[in-house]
């Protein structure tokens, strides 16, 4: 962005993240992200207390 300079410049320009590869998924990995989203529930507006979770 011209307006903006951030952090990203820089870690760019020191090559901070030039050995990290892009994460390349399998379609066996693939499925299994979906049947993830698939078989999440809708919160909707009932509340979830964290020590519901405990039983």
């Amino acid at each position: 962005s011209w307006c903006f300079r951030t952090e990203r410049d820089t870690a760019r320009e020191r090559g901070k993240y030039a050995a990290v590869e892009p994460l390349r998924y399998t379609e066996r990995e693939i499925d299994a992200i979906a049947a993830a989203y698939e078989t999440e529930e809708v919160r909707g507006r009932t509340p979830r207390y964290w020590n519901a979770a405990l039983h």
